[in-house]
């Protein structure tokens, strides 16, 4: 018998003289008498030999037959049913391009617009990840990890709800009806909360954008979903740098792909695929980013590694769309995008041709349907009602259906002071319809110093047609529901008297119940301010409900507001501060905000007209608090006030340069608002020569409006001032500084379409702190009263 240790030497010479055709005579001379034996352990041997270089079950099918298969993901002819069912063309070469046996690729990024199909490429990408792990006999000794290592396939999503509902069940929900893996490959349905666990201890996982959801983890293959709104934060303490940018996709991305190189590129193995999603947001942001960096790679290495995918829905899938198309041009950071006519010439941007289908929307919402609809990002700021002309359309409908003022005027303290009470007071006019419930907004200023209220109404239901994608033929669907039509009537801005720092919360609410006493039917509140809440709880003992909105954390309001204004649902009172606000909404797709533009935008010699006589640059006075200068009122008196604010605003490569009549020549940025002779406003862009501007005496008129083109950047500055929200220039006009009202009606109208009310019910029963129970109108005429004696205290 041959010992055990000569058992392992033969092995070993074995081994190593594979290639040598006088091996085995030497080991039968050897070790003569046990040729048996010998001839046995070379059949063993050369059995593991072969182990070894074929690691797999079963050889992986191609990605043609994975996608085609019934056995896979291909459609049954019996059922017709196969999760691949209605991919096209175009994505199914992708697939077998990117996944083919020679594909050295180790990143996808699918971008451009939505509907095309990334969420779900992605999906049966990780499928096909999944099979190749379940192909091998022993995945963790294939890519030397420890026997008893977690292998995973991850996704990563914004939030948990978001991954765990979109991808992570879409993938889970294949696996159930996929004969490959009910037969092969199925997770343990008893721990699939959280995660999915398959044999040889193979996880897929959703994980959240959190940077830590990634550490300990042997990450195979990775899907990055919307990877464009991830967080993106200036001056961030979790930047790598103090002051720098923390850009929370880079970190993921960074995060996994080392964990995918470190883990599984061993030995000529490769990990799986690093899959990046996202529909386009602006032009550099992350994924447009990435797809420079893998250009940029793949010219230094002579090597492609990354898979673009770059698509809109009409790229994937043409054959679907009409023949006929028209043209539009993409703006650029100062040049608004705009449909061309035949006969437009003068074009400087870039042209796509687009399939009349999608017309309308481009025509409602050109700036979103570019990023969304054609799938090119758009500049991080952008416009946000960008058809001004429904704006106009929104006061005319008010004008035709009568609508007039319920309130003197349109800009009030709402001071208890009588010698204010005599200008600023509900006027003495009929209810329109009394029996509808009123809605109430309220945008509550940082500082308190300055605030917006609205009122309004819902004056019945009409059918509005919608359109939507079918997912399944990638073509556009039309349906029909009922939507509110939206009546404001009331628009107020209130500003701080003079001698205070702030507006008296307790004085918007005295308001409330006087329009309730009047016969207004106020049942529902809503309130954008950390401050408000002993407003809302006042409001509510009072029957009536009251919720606060933040604006800066949700973007649904306006979007509502915009959608309606669109449909021509809404009609409203007239009020110039709200049609100024409107005009200037911009949506800021890095922060995620709709907010008002920075109007800061004279430029540094611009000289203002201060209380002690001086003309000083704006230049100069930045930084400066309590400069005192001149505005000018709603009745168009010119009033001494205090500039809150003076700063730097932002950078311009381009400029106008208004002259007006008396000489004097104004530098300002396109957008910024002048206060003409009527107390309305006007954007620099929009001025045309003879327009008649606010003057500090005689009549002052536009002469010329020039636009200036700049080879550097040059910074640009703005004041703010709360009293008169303008500001008087040395040049004998006044411009606007300073968003209330628009916050306030964005507020109603959301809550009107998510809880519509307009029927005819009596006033209900409300409990006082007394426990006894009144009318709401009696319970009113308590707290009216109470309000008059804190008043005459002081």
């Amino acid at each position: 018998m041959i010992k055990n240790n000569k058992v392992e030497e033969i092995r070993k010479i074995l081994l190593k003289t594979l290639d040598n055709e006088g091996f085995v005579q030497e080991l039968l001379e050897k070790y003569a008498g046990n040729e048996d034996l010998i001839l046995k352990m070379i059949e063993e041997s050369f059995s593991e030999l072969l182990e070894e270089a074929n690691p797999y079950k079963w050889t992986p099918v191609s990605p043609n037959v994975f996608l085609t298969d019934p056995y896979y993901l291909g459609k049954n002819p019996e059922t017709g049913i196969g999760v691949c069912e209605t991919l096209h063309e175009q994505l199914f070469n992708d697939f077998c391009e990117l996944h083919g046996p020679d594909s050295e690729y180790n990143e996808a990024i699918l971008t451009g617009g939505i509907g095309w199909g990334k969420s779900f490429f992605m999906e049966i990408s990780l499928l096909w990840q999944l099979y190749l792990l379940s192909c091998l006999k022993h995945p963790q000794k294939y890519f030397e990890l420890a026997s008893n290592t977690k292998i995973t396939v991850m996704i990563i999503s914004i939030t948990e709800k978001q991954g765990k509902k979109n991808m992570f069940s879409g993938v889970k929900e294949a696996l159930k009806i996929i004969p490959y893996f009910k037969e092969n490959f199925q997770y343990d349905d008893k721990r699939a909360a959280d995660s999915l666990l398959f044999p040889n201890n193979i996880e897929l996982m959703s994980a959240t954008s959190s940077h830590s959801s990634t550490i300990g983890l042997n990450i195979y293959a990775a899907a990055l979903d919307e990877a464009n709104f991830f967080k993106k934060v200036s001056n961030s303490k979790r930047a790598q740098d103090a002051g720098e940018i923390f850009d929370e996709a880079l970190v993921l991305y960074q995060s996994v792909r080392r964990r995918l190189d470190a883990r599984f590129l061993k030995k000529g193995h490769k990990p799986g695929i690093f899959y990046i999603g996202s529909s386009k947001v602006y032009p550099n942001d992350f994924t447009s980013e990435r797809i420079n960096k893998a250009m940029e790679l793949e010219k230094e290495k002579g090597k492609k590694q990354c898979f673009v995918m770059d698509y809109n829905l009409w790229k994937v899938n043409r054959e679907r769309y009409s023949k006929d198309e028209f043209r539009v041009e993409i703006g650029g950071l100062n040049r608004r995008s705009r449909i061309l006519d035949e006969w437009d010439r003068d074009i400087v941007g870039e042209v796509i041709h687009v399939p009349m289908d999608f017309y309308d929307k481009f025509q409602s919402d050109i700036d979103n349907a570019i990023r969304d609809i054609a799938g090119i990002g758009i500049y991080t700021v952008q416009p946000f009602i960008g058809n001004k002309e429904y704006i106009g359309k929104m006061f005319q409908s008010g004008t035709e259906m009568g609508l007039e003022r319920i309130f003197s005027v349109d800009v009030a303290t709402l001071s208890p002071k009588p010698e204010y009470m005599a200008l600023e007071h509900l006027l003495n006019v009929p209810v329109r319809k009394p029996g509808h419930i009123r809605y109430v907004g309220v945008d509550i200023g940082l500082k308190k110093d300055r605030f917006g209220i609205a009122v309004g109404y819902i004056d019945g239901m009409e059918q509005v047609e919608r359109t939507y994608l079918d997912a399944a033929t990638q073509t556009m669907k039309v349906y029909k529901e009922k939507m509110p039509k939206c009546v404001i009537e009331l628009l107020l801005s209130i500003k701080k008297e003079e001698e205070f720092g702030e507006v008296e919360l307790g004085r918007v609410r005295y308001l409330i119940f006087q329009m309730i006493k009047n016969g207004y039917r106020i049942r529902l509140a809503s309130m954008d301010g950390f401050q408000s809440a002993d407003f809302l709880q006042i409001l509510k003992r009072n029957n009536i409900e009251a919720v606060y909105i933040s604006m800066d954390k949700t973007t649904e309001p306006y979007e509502t507001f915009r959608t309606a204004l669109y449909e021509e649902r809404i009609a409203s009172v007239y009020h110039p501060l709200l049609e100024l606000e409107l005009n200037e909404l911009e949506r800021d797709y890095v922060k995620g905000k709709i907010d008002h533009n920075v109007r800061g935008c004279l430029l540094g010699d611009t000289k203002i007209k201060l209380l002690n006589g001086k003309h000083v640059p704006i230049s100069e006075l930045v930084g400066q608090e309590n400069v005192e200068l001149y505005g000018c009122n709603e009745n168009g008196v010119i009033v001494p006030t205090v500039a809150k604010k003076i700063w730097e605003t932002k950078k311009v490569k381009e400029y106008l340069e208004i002259t007006l009549d008396n000489g004097e020549v104004v530098k300002c940025t396109v957008e910024h608002p002048f206060m003409m002779r009527d107390g309305s406003y006007k954007r620099a862009d929009e001025l045309v020569e003879n327009d008649s501007l606010m003057p500090f005496g005689d009549i002052c008129v536009v002469s010329s409006v020039d636009k200036i083109f700049l080879d550097e950047e040059i910074p640009v500055y703005d004041i703010e001032v709360p009293l008169t929200s303008n500001f008087g220039l040395s040049a004998g006009i006044f411009v606007h500084n300073s968003k209330d009202l628009s916050d306030a009606v964005g507020q109603i109208i959301y809550h009107m379409h998510i809880n519509p009310m307009y029927n005819e019910t009596p006033l209900m029963p409300v409990a006082i702190h007394d426990g006894s129970s009144v009318s709401s109108r009696e319970s009113l005429e308590d707290t009216l009263e109470n309000f008059n004696k804190w008043v005459q205290k002081g």
